[in-house]
């Protein structure tokens, strides 16, 4: 997950408007078949008299991108997820980390069980994160009925 939000920062930090969280111009990923496409129609409407709205006074698209690092669902899952956790060298870096982690992660899970056994047996970030999703849709919908949205739990 650490790695898609860096990727995604690095696409947006070129086209961010400076001072501002608005990107300039909007995206366009198209084969060359498609692009030919879109040049004859773009040539095909300069010609037409009808007025035209230029992509720069368009209003900037939004999108909501709700992302949670999980959780162990039961008991019996808590070690496999702190050793991932502790592996993975998008979190953290540690030294002599494959050796390490596996002997964190044990030591760690005794305590981490009972955690979480306190609160109902496992995570509940997969729930509230479900709940949400669904509030916000419910509310753009509200809000704006005529735009798209997707909304997929995993």
């Amino acid at each position: 997950m650490a790695a898609a939000l860096r990727a995604a920062a690095a696409l947006l930090r070129d086209r961010l408007v400076p001072g501002s969280s608005r990107v300039q111009q909007q995206w366009r990923c198209q084969s060359g078949a498609a692009a030919a496409a879109t040049a004859t129609e773009t040539a095909r409407q300069v010609k037409s008299t009808k007025p035209q709205v230029h992509p720069e006074k368009r209003k900037p698209k939004t999108g909501i991108l709700m992302l949670n690092m999980g959780g162990p669902e039961t008991l019996g899952d808590v070690h496999d997820f702190l050793l991932r956790l502790f592996l993975d060298r998008d979190l953290m870096t540690l030294p002599l980390q494959n050796k390490l982690a596996p002997i964190i992660a044990k030591r760690r899970t005794p305590r981490i069980q009972e955690q979480y056994r306190r609160i109902g047996g496992g995570s509940p970030i997969k729930m509230w994160t479900s709940k949400q999703g669904e509030g916000m849709v419910k509310l753009l919908d509200k809000m704006s009925p005529h735009t798209g949205w997707m909304f997929e739990s995993t």
